[in-house]
This record gives structure tokens, sequence and C-alpha cells, in this order.
């Protein structure tokens, strides 16, 4: 809304009381073109002391005669009476500012629609079709499920309570989940409450666990259990089993002292593997996949297929650096396997195929990086930024008011609230919202590319957005007046 500039000139410096017996008081301001306004009350510290407006279109207010008509009763933002004393009302004319979501970091999961906020993940399951499911916990501790396809992206993903780690075994239809305070069984289609009976055993006593047809295969002790209880005799395994893997009527189980297989024929017979097993997946054709460390001077991790006898088929050792591989689950169509890596900070998902000619190939790759502390070090966006200087705020020339002649400038920085993330002035006016998001952790601010520009990073412990602000230079600041609390 524009006006005259005679109106609007009589208009910009306000000096207005209120008194006692009137709870408010009109206040007349002008804007020279169209935009959003803030508004905020100063106290003679030059404290903000009440917002009167944030980011609000011209809509929102009364039209008077010499502009837009805002009113203050005195009182802070709590609603508490404030002292006598000069008090300043000033702001800005916010334009429509290009916020842009630049990448998302340190988690590559983020980047895929419906993705939920995991950032540690305990288990995986390959689904036919490449589809995966994944057992993990968000940086509060809430313990998730979900079902990821190739082509569809998340599928669904459902949060539960729970001590972790999460474990997972996929059925036909539905998916067992296992923590170490319960059971849970859900619908792989839609990962809603499945009617499929559950362990009755105590959780916490489980060593591992399995799909063996339609009942799941226990390590409980030193015995193994089926459940729903079969007829089906189960060999005495020689110790507890920390990883099991089933394919038709042979069990494979790892312990500390090696890799034992059973069949019909012959109970558990340990197999000649010189490798600490972390984990088991059947291959198809009476063969398995494992990740472990190799017996040798310097423990190489590895990730393997075998057959029964021990016959190493495929190898594929890990390269000097990259975090040891913790898990396999072999694809069902025993094309392929995904792997899970991880180090104390980093987990690594890849998808392996066996290329057509030789060798193996990585068709997709997703990584969850920790980021305790995550930010900007010399332009740069890193993980832990705890060691670069703190920049809190950035100055900022302002575009010339037309009606003043007053260029001013403006000091910005990030902030955050249950209202979601903003682009504001040092004293706590909001100038753009970066997002509505209220679960953010942190938030980072940098220079952008251009003088008026700024990049804003924000999270949690599971993965950060950037984003870029341009444009700031043309926000217009507003003097409004001062007005005399008695």
């Amino acid at each position: 809304m524009k006006f005259p500039l005679a109106a609007l000139l009589g208009a910009l410096v306000l000096t207005a009381s209120i008194s006692a017996a009137h709870a408010s008081n009109d206040i007349a301001f002008a804007v020279p073109e169209d935009g959003l306004v803030t508004l905020g009350v100063f106290d003679p510290t030059g404290r903000l002391v009440r917002t009167l407006h944030a980011l609000e279109p011209e809509e929102n207010f009364r039209k008077g005669l010499n502009g837009l008509i805002t009113a203050w009763d005195g009182s802070d933002d709590t609603g508490k009476r404030l002292p006598a004393g000069h008090y300043h009302i000033r702001g800005y004319l916010v334009p429509e500012l290009p916020v842009e979501g630049v990448a998302y970091h340190f988690n590559d999961w983020l980047a895929e629609a419906n993705a939920p906020q995991i950032n540690w993940i305990d288990d995986i399951a390959a689904l036919p079709g490449e589809g995966l499911l994944l057992a993990g916990r968000t940086a509060q501790g809430t313990l998730v499920c979900a079902r990821h396809d190739a082509e569809d992206g998340f599928v669904w993903s459902i949060a539960f309570e729970g001590q972790p780690p999460a474990r997972i075994a996929p059925f036909d239809r539905s998916v067992i989940l296992k923590t170490a305070s319960t059971w849970k069984s859900l619908s792989l289609a839609d990962g809603s409450a499945s009617n499929q009976a559950l362990p009755a055993t105590n959780p916490a006593s489980v060593a591992a666990f399995t799909a063996f047809g339609d009942s799941v295969l226990l390590a409980t002790g030193d015995r193994l259990e089926l459940f729903p209880a079969s007829t089906t005799s189960l060999p005495k395994p020689p110790a507890v089993f920390s990883s099991l893997a089933t394919f038709g009527s042979t069990l494979i189980g790892a312990t500390e002292e090696g890799c034992f297989i059973s069949t019909e024929t012959n109970p558990f017979q340990k197999v000649p593997l010189p490798v600490r097993i972390t984990s088991l997946s059947p291959g198809g054709e009476s063969t398995f996949w494992f990740t472990g460390t190799a017996m040798d001077p310097d423990e190489t991790p590895l990730v393997a297929q075998a057959d029964t006898s021990g016959d190493i088929l495929r190898l594929l050792s890990n390269e000097v650096g990259s975090p040891p591989p913790v898990l396999v689950r072999a694809l069902p169509d025993g094309t392929g396997f995904v792997v899970l890596a991880q180090s104390t900070t980093t987990q690594t998902i890849r998808l392996i195929r066996k290329a057509e000619e030789s060798g193996w190939t990585t068709e997709w790759e997703r990584v969850i990086q920790k980021t305790p502390a995550f930010g900007f070090f010399n332009g740069t966006i890193v993980p832990d930024a705890s060691a670069a200087p703190e920049s809190k705020s950035f100055r900022i020339r302002l575009t010339e008011n037309p009606l003043t002649g007053e260029h001013g400038e403006i000091n910005v920085c990030a902030s955050r609230g249950t209202a979601g993330t903003f682009l504001s002035s040092l004293d706590g006016l909001p100038l753009a919202r970066i997002s509505e998001r209220a679960d953010i952790t942190r938030i980072a601010i940098d220079r952008g590319s251009k003088s008026d520009s700024v990049r804003v990073l924000q999270g949690t412990n599971s993965g950060a957005e950037e984003f870029l602000v341009q444009d700031l230079g043309k926000i217009i600041p507003l003097n409004v007046g001062g007005i005399e609390l008695p």
C-alpha cells in the first residue's frame, strides 16, 4: 500500500503517550512499497521487549489517512506491564526474499520424501526388488522401523518404544522386530500391526533370531527354539550363537569360536573359516554371506561368500580407511548383497551387485554421519565445527528508504524455536522464515557468495539441511517513532 510522499513524511516520526486510562494507543506509520512488516518495541536501553508484528502482510493492518495503523498496550511479550519510560518502535519492511533449499548433509536418507529421522541404524534386511528394511533410532532415542523401495523411496516408517538396539527378521508378509524389552510384528505392506504370533521368550535372553519358514528361530542361551512351537527337532548348538542364518533345513550359526553348520543328516559341524564372523546371511544354492575380520596380523575387515564346506567363493576386502563392514544381507534374487559398514561416527549402506563382465559394482550408497556440532569452518560445512571461530551474525547494508533517505545496516543471525527457524536481526526481530520445523536442535550461519546473502545450516543429530537466503539488502528499515509510557 503506497501513500502520497507529503503525508508519509509527516507520519514517519511519531511521539505518542499511553495513559493509564487507555489500554492502547493507535500508532500510524508508512511503508514505501509492498512487503511484510516486522515491528518491535525497544526499551530505553535498546532491548527488544515486545514483538508487535512478525513478518505480517499489510492486509493485517488497519489503514489510516497517513499509512498503516498498529497499537501497543504497554506490555511486554509475556503480557506484563512495563515500567514508565521512553520506548521506541522500529522494524523492517521485508520483500519476498528467496529462501532456497540447497542440500542435505551428513545423512543421505533425508534427501528422500517421507524419510524418518534415523541417525543410527541397528539392523537391515533385504527385500525383493532392491527393497530394504531399516531398524534404528532417532537422535532423541526413539526406535524406528522403515521400509524403503528402490523406486518409491520410503513406503512407511513406524516409531515405537523400546530399548535399543532394534533387530528385524522379514517374512513373506510381515516383519518381526525385537528390542531389549519387547517384540513387535508389523505388516510389510504398510507397517500396521500384524497378527503373526510373537515369541514369549524373555527378549533379553535372545542372542540371535531369524525367519525359519513361518516360524521364528531363536538362539537363547545355549539352545535353539522355534516359535510357534514345532515338532521339528533342533540340534543343540555348541555355544551361544551371536548370528543365525537358514536356507531350507540348513542352519548356520556364528559364535566367538567360529562358524557352525547343521543339516538334516549332520548336526552342527565347525566350518574351517579363519574369520571372526559378525553377521550371516543365506546366499542361495547352499552358500552363505558373512561379514567379519580375518584372523591375520592385520585383522582385515571383509565381506565374503562361502559354501557349506568352508570354501570362499567371493571375497571383498575393505578399503583402507573405510568403516569396516558389520552386517551383510544377500539380495533375494542372489545377484548381490546389501552391506552396512560403520565406525564410531559414520555408517554406510551399499547395494553391491555382480558386474556383467567381472568384479562387483556399487549400485547405490547412503551415508549417515554423527554431527555433534555441525557448522561452518572457513566456508566449508563440517560435522564438528566446535573449534571454528564463532560467527553469530553478519552485517548487511540495507536499501535506502525512499521516504527518509536512510540506508541503515542490519546484523542478521539465525534463530530457532517452537514456531520454526528464522533469519532474524541480532536484536531479535524475524526477517525471513527458513522452515516450520520445531525439532531443530542446532542452527549455524555463514556469509553467502554475495554480500547480501547468507547460508543457513539447520538440523539435529540426524543430519542437516542447507539453505541460501538472498537479497537481504532489499530490506528497508522502518523507524516508527517513540512512545512515552507514564
